[in-house]
């Protein structure tokens, strides 16, 4: 089992052990009244639910209680109606499918192995979801906090802070099938699969201060009206590590990384489009735009369409306007932009960078794989930065692109294969006071 360096914690361990009270436990049996047994149990009892259906067309969780199914085969509790949980307190459900809406309102909720069949509207408090998936649009407002793992998304997730708040948005080892639309939070993504299908962006954050580290964005997508973005950023702050955008079209128009007056420092991510594309379309690895501090270092950007058509396209690894262009600085990067058709239109490494702040780029093909990797004889092995600091995590010199530095990490790094947090030794915790507790991190297939 090896020890693994977290850039920052991924996860948070919240633990409210030694508790000098405990609540009682309450059965709830199938045709039984739902609500008469939430209205008498006390904060922070313990329902044990018989599996089956709850056809109750309302039922409102006004205390904090954990709800769990009896038995251990794995049925679920369905619940048909609207699920309201609202007041302050920590509450939880287990294996619960809900087919209404569920609202929580400034309380802390936690599903697990939970299946969403409508709408999620959280309004403060905080959220959290572990091995939980939602076939419905999920929104988060008035400052509500969320933090996931393993959480699949099959529908749009809109969250919306206000900005400076430091509200954390943190998701890990999850799925985003449709957009994920951030607002105002401070936000971490660790290891998440992004899926490109007709949607634009896959990952859009405005005001958000946000690291993203592991992340895959691929697929093929079309929009045709405008411009498809993988990320899509305005104001705010980025420190991208590590991060695959792989996009194969077909487009009409596509940049893999807009910032949009934001400082960011990208390192050791790979953006790739390969696809076809049409007339007069332009094509862009990275597009800063405004007033921001932009540092590429490490990456692999190859842009290579296959045109259809006049040839008349505007192809450009890496290409800043504004005052962007005066602030942007590239280093150690392999930007190599290519028609694939013909040699017409505007096909550059970079554009719009005066004077042109670069060191030890290379612009040649990169020899990727189709996952992005570099193959063997690949000119961006151990061509990286050369300070230790960016060392892969073999001690050898920094590879471009995703695959290179000390933050690749190939056995955790979707959620098919997902991380495993083991507690060294015994531990104490207090309840109401943060305990830092040192863990080792495995890769386990069941957990």
């Amino acid at each position: 089992m090896k020890n693994i360096k977290l850039p920052i914690a991924c996860l948070v361990l919240l633990v409210g052990l030694a508790s000098t009270a405990f609540g009682a436990t309450n059965g709830v049996v199938l045709g039984q009244n739902f609500q008469s047994v939430i209205d008498a149990s006390a904060p922070g009892d313990t329902l044990i639910v018989q599996p089956g259906v709850y056809p109750d067309a309302n039922l409102v969780f006004n205390k904090p209680l954990t709800v769990l199914p009896s038995g251990t085969d794995g049925s679920p509790m369905q619940f048909l109606g609207t699920i309201q949980v609202t007041g302050a307190g920590m509450s939880s459900f287990q294996r619960s499918y809900f087919a209404g809406t569920v609202q929580t309102t400034n309380a802390s909720v936690s599903f697990f192995d939970s299946t969403f069949n409508g709408n999620v509207n959280v309004t403060g408090g905080k959220l959290t979801m572990k091995r939980t998936i939602l076939n419905y649009p999920l929104t988060l407002s008035s400052n509500a906090a969320l933090e996931a793992l393993r959480m699949t998304n099959n529908a749009t997730v809109t969250a919306t802070a206000t900005a400076g708040s430091g509200t954390p948005f943190l998701a890990v080892q999850s799925w985003f099938k449709q957009p994920l639309i951030l607002n105002g939070f401070k936000v971490w993504l660790g290891y998440n699969n992004f899926i490109y299908s007709t949607i634009n962006p896959c990952l859009q954050e405005t005001n958000c201060d946000s690291v993203l580290i592991g992340n895959k964005f691929t697929g093929a997508f079309y929009d045709g009206q405008t411009t498809e973005y993988g990320f899509s950023g305005s104001g705010g702050t980025l420190k991208a590590y590590n991060n695959l955008i792989n996009a194969n079209g077909p487009s009409q128009k596509w940049s893999g990384m807009l910032l949009y007056a934001m400082d960011a420092e990208i390192v050791n991510n790979t953006i790739i489009y390969k696809g076809t594309g049409y007339y007069q379309t332009p094509f862009r690895g990275v597009q800063a735009i405004g007033v921001g501090a932009v540092t590429l270092r490490g990456n692999v950007i190859s842009i290579s369409p296959d045109l259809q058509g006049n040839c008349q396209s505007y192809i450009v690894a890496v290409d800043a306007s504004g005052g962007a262009g005066s602030t942007l600085f590239v280093s150690y990067s392999d930007l190599f932009a290519t028609n694939v058709v013909c040699g017409g239109g505007t096909v550059m490494a970079i554009q719009g960078v005066i004077p042109s702040p670069v060191n030890s780029l290379i612009q040649v093909n990169p020899n990727l794989a189709a996952d992005g990797s570099p193959n063997p004889g690949s000119p961006c092995i151990n061509a990286g930065p050369p300070d230790a600091i960016y060392n892969n995590r073999d001690g050898t010199r920094n590879t471009m692109g995703y695959t290179g530095g000390p933050y690749w990490n190939p056995a955790n790094y979707t959620n098919n294969n997902p991380m495993v947090f083991l507690l060294t030794g015994q531990q104490t915790a207090i309840k109401s006071v943060q305990t830092s507790i040192p863990v080792s991190v495995g890769a386990s297939a069941a957990h």
